[in-house]
């Protein structure tokens, strides 16, 4: 079994409930992320370890 480093999470939106949310006044369509659900995404690359990176919110199939 192959064993990786921690990985890398891409957050491909707002966290909701940091500062950066709070000074912004419009985001329009931009996505925003509960950063819990951040936390579990994390913690499930960390424990299963089959992933090096992943990114959250998925993207919109092209």
């Amino acid at each position: 079994m192959t064993r990786w480093a921690d990985g890398t999470l891409s957050v491909a939106a707002a966290i909701d409930r940091s500062e950066a949310i709070e000074k912004a006044f419009d985001l329009g369509a931009f996505p925003v992320v509960d950063p819990d659900d951040l936390a579990d995404v994390y913690w499930d690359m960390y424990t299963r370890r089959d992933r090096v990176e992943q990114i959250h919110p998925a993207w919109p199939a092209q």
